[in-house]
C-alpha cells in the first residue's frame, strides 16, 4: 500500500495511507510527497486524490427557484446601458491611465538619473580600486627591489672581504734555459666570483739558486670574465734567477666595488670592515 507523507504548514505528518489521507483535510495546495516522486509536489497535481478534495457546492435558490433570467430585459435597454457605462467608465479610465503614463515617466527618468549616477559611483570606486591596487603592487616590487639590493650589497661586500677564495693563480710553472737561468713564466689566473674583473696585478717573485730573492717581475692582466680564467705566459730577462714566486698584488672590479692594492712595503691600509671597497 503507498504511503504518503505531507505537510500541513507547521510539521511534517506521515507515513499515512490513503483512507487516512482521506481524513485528513489536505488541500490542494498542501506539499506532499510518497516513494516514486524525486521531489515535494503539491496534492491537487497527484491524480489519484483528486476525489479527496471538498467540491464547492453550486450557489442556492429558495424554495428551489431558478435564477432570475436576465436575458428577458428589451435589448434596446441592454445597449443603452452598456453605451453608458463604456462612455462613464471612460470618464475614469483615460485620467487615470495619463496619470499612471506621468507618473511612469518621472519615475524612469529618476531611475535613469539614479542609475547613472550608481554607475559613475562604481566606476570611481573601481578606479580608486585599481589605482590603490597599482599602488599595492608598485610598493610591493619597490619593497622587493630593495630587499634584491640589499641582498646584492652583502653579497659584494662579502666577496670583497674574502676576495682570495674567488680570485686565484694556477698552475703556475718557471721555464729555464740550457744554462739554467729562468726565462718564462705561465700561469693561469682564475676568476670563480659572479663579477667581471678589470684588472688583475701579479707579483712575479725571481729566486736565486740559494733561495735568495733576485728581483721582481710585475704583470697586469686585464678583463677576466666572472666565473672565468685567462691563460698567461711571460718571457722573463734575468741573468741569475732560477725559480718564480707568484702573488696577487692588485685587484680592481668596478661591478664588485673592489680595488684591492699592495703599497711598496707590501702593507694595505684598510678602512672600517670593508677594506677592499673602491673609494
Amino acid at each position: 500500500m503507498k504511503q504518503y507523507f505531507y505537510h500541513d504548514g507547521k510539521q511534517q505528518i506521515g507515513p499515512v495511507d490513503f483512507e487516512q489521507l482521506k481524513t485528513s483535510n489536505i488541500k490542494k495546495d498542501t506539499p506532499i510527497w510518497h516513494d516514486g516522486l524525486d521531489n515535494w509536489t503539491t496534492a491537487g497535481k497527484i491524480e489519484e486524490l483528486s476525489g479527496i478534495f471538498l467540491k464547492t457546492p453550486p450557489p442556492y435558490f429558495e424554495n428551489n427557484q431558478a435564477p432570475p433570467n436576465f436575458s428577458t430585459r428589451p435589448e434596446s435597454d441592454y445597449f443603452e446601458e452598456k453605451d453608458f457605462n463604456y462612455k462613464k467608465v471612460a470618464l475614469y479610465i483615460i485620467p487615470i491611465i495619463i496619470a499612471i503614463w506621468i507618473i511612469f515617466h518621472f519615475w524612469n527618468l529618476s531611475n535613469k538619473n539614479t542609475l547613472n549616477q550608481q554607475t559613475i559611483i562604481q566606476k570611481n570606486d573601481n578606479i580608486e580600486e585599481t589605482v590603490n591596487s597599482v599602488k599595492t603592487e608598485v610598493q610591493e616590487i619597490k619593497k622587493q627591489n630593495e630587499i634584491e639590493k640589499n641582498r646584492e650589497v652583502d653579497k659584494q661586500k662579502n666577496t670583497r672581504i674574502n676576495w682570495p677564495n674567488y680570485i686565484k693563480i694556477s698552475n703556475p710553472s718557471a721555464r729555464v734555459n740550457f744554462f739554467g737561468v729562468l726565462e718564462k713564466v705561465s700561469f693561469t689566473i682564475v676568476n670563480i666570483s659572479d663579477y667581471n674583473l678589470e684588472e688583475v696585478t701579479i707579483n712575479v717573485i725571481i729566486i736565486k739558486d740559494n733561495g735568495q730573492v733576485h728581483g721582481f717581475k710585475e704583470i697586469i692582466k686585464n678583463n677576466i670574465p666572472a666565473n672565468g680564467s685567462l691563460d698567461v705566459s711571460e718571457y722573463i730577462n734575468t741573468e741569475r734567477g732560477s725559480k718564480a714566486k707568484f702573488d696577487i698584488i692588485g685587484v680592481v672590479s668596478h661591478d664588485l666595488g673592489l680595488c684591492y692594492h699592495v703599497d711598496v712595503e707590501g702593507n694595505i691600509l684598510p678602512f672600517e670592515n670593508d677594506p677592499y671597497q673602491c673609494n
